[in-house]
C-alpha cells in the first residue's frame, strides 16, 4: 500500500520538530501484529518506561504499539533515558526564561539584557544535545527493522493530533484572549500592535520557522533501508533558531503589555510560568 505523509504543513513540521527538531516519522499503512504474532516472534507490546520531558515523550509513548525483542527494548529503553536527560537540560534552561519573563510580564516591562543571558543559555543546551539526538535517530532506525520503523511511523502521527498545530501563534490566540478575558477593544488593540511589529521587519523566513529541506523526503526515508540523516538533513543552527524565536516571542509581549491590566499581566505571567519549559509564551 503506498505510503501516505502527514496531513497537514503544521503536523509535519511539529513531528520534524520533535526530537531535536528531527523526528523520524514517515506516515504509513504497516497492517497490524497481534500479541501473538509477536510473541511467537520473541517480541512483546509493553511501553517504554521512561518519562521523557516534553515533545520528545510523543515518540517515546508511541512504542507501546511497537513489538520490540528483550535486547532492542533495553536498547530503546536506554536511548529514551539519554535523551530525557538531554532534553531536560534544554527545559529548565527554558523554565528559567519563562520564569524571568513572567518576573517582566508582571511589572509591564520587558529587560532584553536579562533575556539574552537566558537565551543564550537555552542555545547552549541545545547545542550540547543535538549532535547526540541525531546520533540517536541513526542508532534507532538501526535498531528497528523496516517493519518496526513503520509501526513507529504510524503511531506517533496517531499520537499527533493537534498537539503541535496549537503552538503556531494564529492559533494561540483564542487561548490567550480567552484566558485573559480581553474585550474586543483590547483584543483589536493587540492585534494591530502585533502587526504593526510584523511590518517593522519581523523575519518571517527565521530558521525556526521554515519546514526543514526535503522534510518529506526524511520522514519517508527514515522507514527505509539505508537511512543517513546527515545525508537527508543537516543539522539545524541552534543558535540562530532559539534567537529567532526569542526575538519574536520578546517582540509579541512587548506589542501585548501597553494593552493589558495589572490583574491580565498577572494572569499572563501565572500561564507563562506554568508552561515556560514546554512552549513560549
Amino acid at each position: 500500500m503506498p505510503r501516505r505523509l502527514l496531513r497537514s504543513p503544521g503536523r509535519l513540521v511539529g513531528l520534524v520538530a520533535t526530537l531535536t527538531l528531527v523526528v523520524p516519522a514517515a506516515s504509513g499503512c504497516a497492517p497490524p501484529i497481534d500479541p501473538q504474532t509477536a510473541a511467537a516472534e520473541g517480541r512483546s507490546f509493553a511501553p517504554i518506561a521512561v518519562r521523557a520531558p516534553g515533545p520528545a515523550s510523543l515518540v517515546v509513548d508511541a512504542f507501546a504499539e511497537v513489538p520490540l525483542d528483550p535486547a532492542q527494548r533495553r536498547a530503546v529503553a536506554t536511548l529514551a533515558a539519554e535523551t530525557a536527560r538531554r532534553h531536560a537540560a534544554v527545559g529548565q534552561a527554558m523554565k528559567e526564561a519563562a520564569s524571568a519573563l513572567a518576573s517582566q510580564i508582571e511589572v509591564g516591562r520587558v529587560d532584553r539584557g536579562i533575556m539574552q543571558t537566558h537565551v543564550e543559555a537555552i542555545a547552549a543546551a541545545w547545542v550540547r544535545s543535538q549532535p547526540r539526538d541525531r546520533d540517536a535517530i541513526q542508532d534507532l532506525h538501526e535498531l528497528l527493522d523496516i517493519e518496526q520503523r513503520q509501526l513507529l511511523a504510524d503511531a506517533i502521527e496517531d499520537r499527533a493530533g493537534d498537539r503541535f498545530e496549537h503552538r503556531s501563534l494564529h492559533a494561540k490566540w483564542g487561548t490567550w484572549k480567552d484566558e485573559l478575558a480581553l474585550s474586543e477593544e483590547q483584543a483589536d488593540a493587540l492585534r494591530d500592535a502585533v502587526r504593526e511589529r510584523a511590518r517593522l521587519g519581523w523575519d518571517h523566513d527565521a530558521p525556526w520557522r521554515r519546514s526543514p529541506p526535503r522534510a518529506e523526503k526524511v520522514l519517508e526515508a527514515f522507514v527505509e533501508e539505508g537511512f543517513h540523516l546527515d545525508e537527508e538533513l543537516p543539522a539545524i543552527d541552534a543558535r540562530a533558531a532559539t534567537a529567532a524565536r526569542a526575538s519574536l516571542v520578546l517582540d509579541v509581549v512587548e506589542a501585548a503589555l501597553p494593552h493589558l491590566t495589572p490583574e491580565q499581566r498577572k494572569i499572563a505571567a501565572e500561564r507563562v510560568r506554568r508552561r515556560g519549559d514546554q512552549d513560549l509564551p
